[in-house]
């Protein structure tokens, strides 16, 4: 499938899927607390986790938004 052409070609792996389950949590530019916001993500939206990096995960949202959480207010879809 082309999906996987274009992942092998970067050498990266298929995204993991992630689901915001804390009622509010944002979206910073950097991982760590003091980070600006990008914005405020709300319970049930679907993220792409691209990186996870001590207790933070980098995301992408469906719209291409990329931004960091905390890894406490996102659970990865099996």
């Amino acid at each position: 499938s082309k999906t996987t052409t274009v992942f092998n070609s970067l050498n990266l792996k298929p995204t993991n899927i992630a689901i915001v389950f804390e009622s509010k949590t944002s979206l910073k530019t950097d991982s760590n607390e003091k980070a600006e916001e990008i914005m405020t993500l709300h319970e049930g939206t679907k993220v792409f986790v691209m990186e996870t990096q001590n207790n933070w995960k980098r995301v992408q949202l469906t719209d291409k938004t990329e931004g960091w959480l905390n890894s406490d207010a996102v659970k990865n879809l099996e």
